[in-house]
Parts: C-alpha cells; sequence; structure tokens
C-alpha cells in the first residue's frame, strides 16, 4: 500500500505486482459502519492486490483524514469516486475499473459507475437502496447507540448523527431524495451484491437488476453484524472477502503483460484548514498522517494513538479535528496506525489481538524514530483506553517522551492472567455508573425484554467488585500479593517519568471505570499521585469512556495545547497549565 495524491487530498493505492486489466475503487460506508469497516475494507484491498488487481481507498469530503473539505451534498460524495477511479487509472495504466460499495458506500459506487462508461462490474454489498429508509435507520439506532456509550439525549449534535460523527447537512438533505430501485443506471454491467441475511431491500435491489437484464450474481454477507458491531471487537467477515476476491478475478479482463506503474516516490500531501496533511509510510509499513501548522511554533509533535481498534482519525474523527486545532496554534502532530489496526498490516507471525502487547511499544518507537529523522520532536503522547496504556508504558521507556496526556485508561499494567478478549467486552463502566444504570426504569424494562445481554452485564458487575476487593485488602497480604505487584510496577513506571522531569497528565470521564484505576492505584482519593512530580487528573464531566461531548473533546484539546506550551516554556502570555486544564474541562484536578 502506498499514499497517491487525489485531488486535493490523497488516497491509499494497494497496488498488486500484475494488473488484471482492471481496477478496483472502494467506497466506504458512514459513521460508526465506516470505523468498523476500515481494517475490512483494508483486508479486502491487500486480498485483491495480491490478487493482481490494484485497488484504490478513499475518505468522502467531511470525513476521516478529509474531515475539513466541504461536502458539497452526496453528488460530492460521488464526485470523490469518480475521481478516484481517474486516479486509480491513471497510477497503474488500466483502463477497465470496477466499482465496489459498503452500505451507503454501495449506492456510491452505482451512481459513480452510471457516470462513466469504463466500468467493468459492480459490487454491492450490505446496500442502501433507499436514502430515506437509511436516514430512518440512523434515527432508531441513535439511541441504542447512546444508551451503550452512556450519553444522554441532550448531548446529541444538531442534524444527523451517530456516536459523535456528524454527517454533512447538505449530504443529509440530498440523501432524502435517493432511491436506487427506480434510478435509470445505463448499460447493463456485471454485479456482484453481497445480502446481509432477512434485509428485503438487498433482495428487492438484486431482483431489480435481474428484471434489467444485468448478469447478477448473489452472495450472503456472513457474519454482518459482528464485522459492524462496533471497530473494537469487530470479526474479520473472511468468507465474503474471499467471495469477493473470487468474483472480480472471475470477470476482470485479462492483460497479464500490463504491469502496474510505479510513481516516483515523492511527499503526498493534502491542504487543512491550517496547513497541510503529510501521508508517511513508516517502520514495518505502518501508516500515518503527519500534519504540518502552516506556521510552526518551536515545540513538541503531538502523537495520537489508536484506541481499540478506533483507526487513526480516532473516534467521532476526533484525533483528525484535534489535529487541525492544535496546527492553528503551531503545533505539529502525528496520527498514524499501529499494526494489525485501520491501515497498517499486520505483522507476519503475530497474533491478531494486539491491543496491550508488547508489539504496540515497538510501533511507537518506529514513530519517534521516524520523527527524529525528520528533525520533530519532542514528543508528547496522546492515548485513550487501550491507547493510554501504550502511551504511559512509552514514557516510561522512551526519554524522547517529554510527556503524554492519558486519556481514560482501563488498565495501567497488563495482568498476564487476565485475558484481553474478555477485558475489551466488559466494557468501561464503573461501579456508579452501574448502579445508576441498574436503578434506571429504561433499563429495568430492557432487562424484562431480553435486549440488554444480562451475562455480559454480570461479567462487568463481577470484575468491578472484583477490583474493588483486591484494592481494600492486598495491603494485608505485603509482597506475596499479585495485586500491590501490579501496584508497584504502575509507580516504578510514574517514578521513572518523574525523575527525568517528564509530566503525565490524566484524564477520566467522571463515571468511567478508569476512575477504578486510579483509585487501585493512588487511593481513594488519588492522593498517592502527588507523589510523582509532573503527574495530574482532571476529571471530566458530563462525558462517555470516549470523550465523544464536543466539550469534552474540547477540554482534551485544551490539555494537549497547554501541555505542548508547558513543555516548550514558551513565553505565551497563556495562564499557566494548572490553571487552563481547570479551566477548559469544568472539572476537578487532582
Amino acid at each position: 500500500m502506498s499514499p497517491v495524491a487525489l485531488g486535493d487530498g490523497f488516497g491509499l493505492l494497494h497496488r498488486g505486482g500484475m494488473s488484471a486489466g482492471c481496477g478496483f475503487v472502494l467506497c466506504s460506508p458512514w459513521g460508526i459502519d465506516e470505523l468498523s469497516a476500515r481494517k475490512v475494507l483494508f483486508r479486502l484491498a491487500t486480498r485483491l492486490a495480491a490478487a493482481g488487481i490494484p485497488t484504490l481507498r478513499f475518505d468522502y469530503p467531511g470525513t476521516a483524514d478529509a474531515i475539513d473539505r466541504p461536502a458539497g451534498g452526496f453528488a460530492s460524495w460521488v464526485e470523490a469516486a469518480c475521481d478516484a477511479g481517474d486516479r486509480l487509472k491513471a497510477a497503474c495504466g488500466i483502463d477497465r475499473i470496477v466499482f465496489a460499495g459498503l452500505g451507503i458506500g454501495a449506492a456510491i459506487a452505482l451512481l459513480a459507475s452510471a457516470r462513466r462508461d469504463d466500468v467493468a462490474g459492480l459490487v454491492l454489498a450490505a446496500p442502501v437502496a433507499s436514502g430515506r429508509r437509511y436516514l430512518r435507520e440512523i434515527a432508531l439506532g441513535v439511541p441504542v447507540v447512546e444508551e451503550g456509550l452512556g450519553l444522554a439525549s441532550r448531548q446529541r449534535p444538531d442534524g444527523v448523527s451517530i456516536g459523535g460523527i456528524i454527517m454533512p447537512p447538505a449530504v443529509a438533505a440530498d440523501l432524502k431524495s435517493i432511491d436506487l430501485t427506480s434510478l435509470e443506471v445505463g448499460l447493463a454491467k456485471p454485479v456482484l451484491i453481497v445480502q446481509r441475511p432477512s434485509q428485503t431491500q438487498d433482495t428487492g435491489l438484486a431482483d431489480r437488476f435481474t428484471e434489467l437484464g444485468w448478469p447478477v450474481e448473489r452472495a450472503e454477507f456472513e457474519g454482518y453484524d459482528a464485522a459492524m458491531d462496533n471497530p473494537t471487537i469487530s470479526v474479520m467477515p473472511e468468507r465474503v472477502i474471499d467471495t469477493i476476491t473470487e468474483w472480480i478475478s472471475k470477470i476482470a479482463p485479462a492483460a497479464a503483460s500490463a504491469m502496474v506503474r510505479a510513481e516516483p516516490a515523492r511527499p503526498v500531501m493534502a491542504k487543512t484548514s491550517y496547513g497541510t496533511d503529510e501521508a508517511v509510510m513508516f517502520g514495518p509499513n505502518l501508516f500515518g498522517v503527519l500534519t504540518h501548522p502552516s506556521e510552526r511554533n518551536p515545540g513538541p509533535t503531538v502523537v495520537f494513538l489508536n484506541s481499540g481498534y478506533d483507526h487513526h482519525a480516532g473516534w467521532a474523527y476526533q484525533w483528525a479535528r484535534a489535529a487541525r486545532t492544535l496546527a492553528a496554534s503551531g503545533i505539529a502532530s502525528l496520527r498514524f496506525d499501529m499494526a494489525n489496526i485501520g491501515d497498517s498490516p499486520a505483522k507476519p507471525g503475530t497474533a491478531e489481538q494486539v491491543l496491550y502487547g508488547s508489539g504496540q511499544q515497538a510501533d511507537i518507537g518506529s514513530a519517534i524514530d521516524m520523527l527524529a529523522e525528520r528533525g520533530e520532536g519532542p514528543v508528547l503522547l496522546v492515548g485513550r483506553c487501550s491507547g493510554a496504556f501504550a502511551a504511559l508504558h512509552a514514557s516510561a521507556r522512551d526519554p524522547r517522551i517529554s510527556g503524554a496526556v492519558v486519556i481514560n485508561p482501563l488498565r495501567m499494567v497488563w495482568d498476564p492472567d487476565e485475558d484481553v478478549e474478555v477485558a475489551i467486552r466488559v466494557g468501561p463502566r464503573s461501579m456508579a455508573d452501574y448502579r445508576q444504570r441498574v436503578l434506571s426504569g429504561r433499563i429495568v424494562k430492557r432487562l424484562l425484554a431480553g435486549d440488554v445481554h444480562i451475562w455480559g452485564a454480570a461479567k462487568g458487575l463481577a470484575t468491578q467488585f472484583g477490583r474493588r476487593f483486591a484494592r481494600r485488602f492486598a495491603p494485608l497480604a505485603g509482597s506475596l500479593s499479585k495485586t500491590n505487584r501490579l501496584r508497584w510496577q504502575c509507580h516504578a513506571m510514574f517514578e521513572t517519568v518523574s525523575r527525568r522531569g517528564g509530566t503525565m497528565h490524566m484524564i477520566c470521564s467522571e463515571r468511567d471505570a478508569s476512575l477504578e484505576q486510579m483509585a487501585f492505584y493512588f487511593g481513594g482519593g488519588f492522593s498517592r499521585l502527588k507523589l510523582f512530580p509532573g503527574a495530574s487528573l482532571t476529571i471530566v464531566p458530563d462525558a462517555d469512556h470516549n470523550m465523544t461531548p464536543q466539550p469534552a473533546q474540547d477540554a482534551v484539546v485544551d490539555t494537549i495545547r497547554d501541555m505542548a506550551r508547558q513543555l516548550t516554556r514558551a513565553e505565551t502570555g497563556e495562564p499557566s497549565f494548572s490553571e487552563a486544564v481547570s479551566r477548559t474541562s469544568g472539572g476537578a484536578r487532582a
């Protein structure tokens, strides 16, 4: 995979060795589906390239890495797909393309193909046939997502949104008139429809193409729910990936003698509100985006780490937004995907599960090496959840890291007897939040209706009770207690950072289970945190584990900016870091 210039942005091109005579343009879904599907589409593109079929992926205006590119309605997303097709042809020396789309991306793929006469086929996976129905489905899903995140409806942004991701208003307005079943779609072409079980809109669209005389093949989208549930527990739909690869290999016109063109290596830059984004590859095929401010101030480079399996743009694209905001203050940043997350491949011979593993420390080291070669640094790490764990451990290991912003860490030190898969499914609920939810009338109704996973909730409660029990009785066991050994390991890391003058700022949402971790390691009032110079804590009100609400995101960015200023000791005339943190978070600070 390599980044390529695409309009005023960039795309990700999986070249392959030999061209099969045509290439593949992948059109992504939107919202939480896009976050969940990022790795799926990366895996599909990799498989296609291995079969000799070059594949290009891209972001729509107003989404992910293209978050600040204006979206001129739904047509601008279709136009972006057409531009991707032209770029793929120019880059690889091919004359035919296949458009493929997932969810709303299927509608984009079909509409893009209707504009062109160079399309060899279509792949429509879980296709959105009706824009109005799609908007209704989003509206129905919003309360479910809010319940899962622990957010109130009053925190919901205006317009069409889900999980903090806001659809560009012009796109949402245009979707109301989209109906693929009544669309005049031009010349017949081979089409593969990957249908979700029991979804009549999928089968209805397939029936429509059959009536029009198109050569239609159908396949079942096995594992759709598991793949699209959420990014952190998404399961790769390997059989679907195999099915699509086999289908395109059959219809691709043969051109075994056509070599894929190799373009000269040069920086791939995209314009942003306050500078440029540079798509970079480094280390063991890691992908990232380095944001250069138009006017760079001296100081650290902020490095954003993955949270769970959210890709480098972050949950609700908050890392991409933060990079723009920091650039406005002259602060450079890097957001990148560690191995086997988002747009970075797995390392050969490693396990599928990479969270809380030592391999992520090597990936962070590769990122810092790359920045050092460019003269960037020192480094300020930012991570949430599993990314917070990685940031904490990297800060203790690498003296090139001057500070870290550690957000909602669910683990400070990993217990080797614990199972990662179980831990990430238990979730980030605190005991206070569990009590509040149990007393909620809506939760009781959902329990009686069977809509709440009782076994999962019970494991979450058992985990929280276990932590509280261990914190209370561990001092009686002394050095024989594994609990105390974990605590000593955590304190040793904080001591290492403090000894070399580094800073460690913790940010916790007020009902998050990370507060249980803080109490476990630093006491019920977090008083032991004061033993480590440079360590501090902010508790942010009205925020979920993901820091989804905009005020919570603003508090995080303000903290990062003020911490960067503190690290450079710049004469900015701004309030001190302590004053700024208290002001911007609206929460308590220890």
